[in-house]
């Protein structure tokens, strides 16, 4: 393989890489101290050639700083509540529950819990699936109402 390929394929994987140093028995390096290394303590024992490449194209500079957008824990949770609120089923709701911490969306995961028992019970679709939109006093009271509908357990 001639130099300049070896050089181009270093400047592929390296995409910041200014300058690749290849020596004679075909070895490359980014920084030229270590190819002058390589050229003079080789396993051949003679001094071997370095040759220098530079990249044509220009460097790709990372931005400094990168702009971060990070949502409040509020509008994280107005996000999460969201997410619950679409879940078709009680599977993926306790499993959204599962390490959840902030009240309102545990909430919203109770009323959609109480939502889909309904719906199961009724066997109908649901609101979203028919194309209208449940209120929260509708939903609060489908909580309440699944609640007082639950038989009490004995206990011995």
């Amino acid at each position: 393989m001639k130099k300049q390929e070896i050089a181009d394929k270093v400047f592929a994987k390296n995409p910041t890489a200014k300058k690749v140093f290849i020596t004679s028995d075909g070895h490359s390096f980014l920084k030229q101290n270590a190819a002058d290394l390589h050229a003079k303590s080789n396993a051949t024992g003679k001094v071997l050639a370095v040759s220098e490449f530079a990249r044509t194209e220009k460097v790709p500079k990372a931005p400094k700083n990168p702009k971060v957008i990070t949502l409040s824990s509020v509008e994280n949770a107005k996000l999460r509540v969201t997410a619950i609120s679409k879940m078709e089923t009680v599977e993926a709701v306790e499993k959204a529950l599962e390490k959840e911490t902030a009240k309102t969306v545990k909430a919203a995961g109770e009323i959609r819990l109480a939502e889909l028992a309904l719906l199961a019970k009724s066997n109908t679709p649901s609101p979203e699936a028919r194309g209208e939109e449940i209120t929260a006093d509708a939903a609060k009271t489908a909580v309440v109402e699944n609640n007082e509908s639950q038989e009490p357990t004995k206990t011995e």
